[in-house]
């Protein structure tokens, strides 16, 4: 090899090891949102958790419309309603003498799926969670997905709180397969491969 294709060579590697100081931060977050991509279609699709097992079925236990605890509505009041529709249908219900309902004929009143548990009603928990912090740390990059704590809910729970308690019932949803884990890295690396690209083509 000439020295001028040697002297090309260490400029190209100097550029790509500045590109990839620079460019990290933005790779992770890249990786960081596709996870988030990953785990909220397994779950909404197949309501299986990262062991491929499933989430749970929603309950056919009747709750009493007036069933309250420490002064809060339970189900099938404690998500609210999505659909006048189904208030429409709860007054009808009630006219008819009928004094209680399933969390699961709730969801089916507000046009919701239940052959699954999907850990969603509204959707404000799903749209609440993103990356909150992405900084450098030493030689590494830690990047944290979690609540932003900005939805706005009845009762004043935050987005963590909903986590916490879906995450008491059902463990860590927001955990990866070992098979999502090789996806990542492939975005990873995919990442990595424009920056060679930019440096060395």
């Amino acid at each position: 090899m000439a020295s001028n294709d040697i002297s090309q060579f260490l400029n190209q590697t100097d550029n790509f090891i500045a590109s990839v100081a620079l460019q990290l931060k933005n790779i992770n977050e890249v990786v960081a949102k596709s996870a988030l991509t990953i785990i909220k279609n397994r779950i909404f699709n197949d309501g299986l958790n990262a062991k491929g097992s499933t989430l749970g079925k929603y309950s056919d236990n009747q709750v009493p419309f007036f069933f309250t605890k420490n002064g809060k509505k339970l189900a099938p009041y404690s998500s609210g309603a999505i659909s006048g529709g189904a208030e429409s249908s709860i007054t009808a219900l009630k006219k008819q003498g009928v004094k209680t309902l399933s969390y699961k004929e709730w969801r089916e009143l507000n046009g919701l799926q239940t052959k699954f548990v999907d850990l969603k009603f509204t959707g404000s928990m799903w749209k609440d969670i993103d990356v909150i912090s992405n900084d450098v740390k030493g030689l590494n990059v830690v990047t944290i997905v979690s609540a932003k704590d900005t939805a706005t809910r009845k009762g004043g729970l935050t987005t963590s709180d909903v986590m916490s308690f879906n995450a008491e019932r059902f463990g860590d949803f927001m955990a990866v397969s070992k098979e999502e884990e090789n996806r990542l890295a492939l975005i990873y690396d995919a990442e990595l491969q424009l920056l060679i690209n930019q440096a060395f083509g």
